[in-house]
């Protein structure tokens, strides 16, 4: 009978020597896949600040990163075309270059942001992302201002909604490129 106990007690101590082994190994998968996760939310949402270098026109600029020159195209947005532009020149277009110009020379803090659901770079490898200036994003400055409309603005965008809220006011106040003055 006590060789069967002792038995027993062995097999018992080895199920709870198992218990306690699995169970610590499921808690350390469960808190490295939060972290994992986490480390993804925060580089998915990560502004990066960037150095003012050149405003090219109203919706690209060039910035210092890394004290490397990079070239942006503002995510979600098209101001007036300049007079250089194949595409002809656009009412409104040097009014909006020169805000976004005085924005980005005046602004204390400058950060661009990608957006996980936008291409990093477009066809002419200039970057995609949103522009912080001093923590307001340009692109719905330009927007709410009447000197930019919205442009390949996918539903899934980050700020889709904030430039969409934007060009319904600018819209219903015929501010600049919606103004009656310029054709449609």
């Amino acid at each position: 009978m006590e060789k069967i106990l002792k038995n027993i007690l062995v097999i018992f101590i080895i199920i709870l020597l198992f218990w306690v082994f699995f169970n610590s190994i499921g808690e350390y998968i469960v808190d490295s896949e939060k972290n994992n996760n986490e480390n993804i939310e925060k580089n998915e949402n990560k502004k990066i600040e960037v150095k003012f270098y050149s405003s090219i026109d109203g919706d690209t600029a060039k910035f210092i990163l890394d004290e490397e020159i990079i070239k942006v195209r503002f995510l979600g947005v098209d101001t007036p075309e300049t007079p250089e532009s194949p595409r002809g020149e656009g009412a409104f277009w040097k009014e909006a270059s020169e805000f976004t110009k005085e924005k980005l020379e005046n602004a204390k803090k400058i950060e661009i942001e990608y957006d996980e659901n936008a291409a990093k770079k477009d066809k002419y490898d200039r970057f995609l992302a949103w522009v912080w200036v001093d923590n307001s994003l340009l692109q719905e400055e330009l927007v709410y201002n009447g000197f930019a409309k919205t442009y390949m603005l996918q539903d899934d965008y980050k700020y889709s909604e904030n430039l969409r809220d934007a060009q319904n006011n600018a819209k219903n106040k015929k501010l600049k490129i919606w103004s009656e003055k310029v054709e449609k």
